[in-house]
């Protein structure tokens, strides 16, 4: 999974990084090629984010109720893209591509998104 800050939202030139990002990855070989590969990328401008609302704490109470105190390590971003690609095994082409709008949390200045889990 990758955050990926932009100063504006240029749908091709996201796309762009994220295809980018992804050949150099299976390019590299550092990924078992012989297993499915999934590829998240979340794309958001810094002006597109903001503190949590009580419903969205109340949400990740019921969904992740493992994250203590979510508002002191998470943001939310309203307007950012999500970009995914499926890799089948021993496949260089995706076997899936989606591009969509959505809204998503990401973790604040500092904190690290494997720390939260």
């Amino acid at each position: 999974m990758y955050f990926i800050r932009v100063a504006e939202y240029d749908s091709l030139s996201v796309r762009g990084v994220a295809e980018d990002v992804t050949r150099k990855t299976l390019d590299s070989n550092v990924l078992d090629q012989t297993a499915t590969r999934r590829f998240l990328y979340h794309v958001y401008a810094t002006s597109d984010t903001s503190e949590l609302t009580q419903d969205m704490l109340d949400e990740l109470a019921y969904t992740n109720p493992g994250i203590e105190d979510p508002a002191s390590k998470l943001r939310v971003v309203r307007n950012g893209w999500m970009i995914q690609y499926m890799f089948a095994a021993n496949r260089l082409q995706p076997r899936e591509f989606s591009m969509k709008r959505t809204y998503f949390f990401i973790p604040k200045t500092g904190i690290k998104a494997r720390d939260i889990q």
